[in-house]
């Protein structure tokens, strides 16, 4: 495997290909009328290590290789634009201080993914997936109850038993629930809700609360005592709602959109695969060995020159 601080994402990188470059420098690679020299290999490790690891990273595996073919990605994909007239050449150069061959790069990247976005029924994709993912769009079945909470804090076993009996005779003779609640719950929240807990789905009550609250079915039901973890409770069942499908009109926007940026992330590597193979024997040829020690040498003649001993 090569460094990580060589492999890098040729579509995302600023490649300083309008270096001076000295007239005698070494050409390394030579194909489809691109050339990659030493001295851009140079200053393309420069511009991404650090220089206390100049020596671990020329002596990985591949590490030219892998650095080598991703300079001439970018210069392919330039020279790919220039040829297409998704750039200009005056706008090359103009933005050549920024790196020309980077400018190239982005242009042929983005007309690409402009020519994916208008080619693609981007509203199929996303009924397809509403039919593929279907329960991610239902509704949950939820119910609608009021409770009453007996805590067993400060009481024993026979007081608890004596106040939950107190609670359902107080409920024999008065049909009014929230009054009882407001009377004899030791929920906090009585004051502002008078027992009301609303519409609520499962997952979001205590499980054994839950058992009893959906399987109730009559409005106007009221439960034997629930034990939980929070004391004994009594319930009353106001109703339900069922599951429902959501329309596909209310989610079709936010899939068209998720699935965009899902497709745009991956497509710029697809779009410049070609560009990666068409060296590979030219990159397969390079005595890696004898151009990492050259480009190792001057690394640290340029580290020397920086941190000087």
């Amino acid at each position: 495997m090569c460094s990580r601080a060589l492999v890098f994402c040729c579509f995302s990188v600023c490649y300083l290909s309008h270096q001076v470059v000295r007239a005698d420098t070494e050409v390394i690679l030579s194909s489809n009328g691109i050339t990659v020299t030493e001295d851009e290999l140079v200053f393309y490790v420069k511009e991404r290590l650090r220089p206390e690891v100049y020596e671990s990273a020329m002596s990985k595996p591949d590490a030219i290789a892998n650095a080598v073919t991703n300079i001439y990605v970018i210069k392919r994909a330039s020279q790919e634009a220039l040829s297409q007239n998704l750039i200009s050449a005056d706008e090359v150069r103009a933005a050549a201080a920024l790196g020309g061959d980077r400018a190239g790069l982005k242009s042929y990247s983005d007309i690409k993914k402009r020519e994916l976005v208008e080619a693609t029924d981007w509203e199929a994709l996303a009924r397809e997936r509403y039919i593929l993912e279907s329960e991610k769009f239902e509704t949950s079945t939820s119910v609608d109850v009021d409770h009453i909470l007996i805590k067993p804090d400060g009481r024993s076993f026979d007081e608890l038993v004596q106040q939950v009996r107190r609670v359902q005779e107080a409920l024999e003779s008065n049909s009014n629930f929230s009054e009882v609640a407001i009377e004899y719950s030791d929920d906090k929240s009585v004051e502002m809700n008078s027992g009301s807990l609303g519409f609520f789905r499962r997952g979001t009550m205590d499980p054994r609360f839950e058992d009893q609250a959906f399987s109730m079915l009559v409005p106007g039901e009221i439960s034997p005592p629930v034990l939980t973890s929070f004391g004994v409770h009594i319930i009353r069942f106001n109703g339900r709602k069922e599951s429902e499908k959501i329309p596909f009109e209310q989610v079709k926007d936010r899939l068209i959109t998720q699935i965009k940026r899902e497709r745009l992330d991956g497509i710029s590597g697809e779009i410049l695969r070609d560009f990666r193979f068409e060296p590979a024997d030219e990159v397969s040829s390079l005595d890696q060995t004898a151009v990492a020690e050259r480009v190792l040498v001057r690394l640290l003649d340029a580290r020397a020159t920086v941190f000087p001993d």
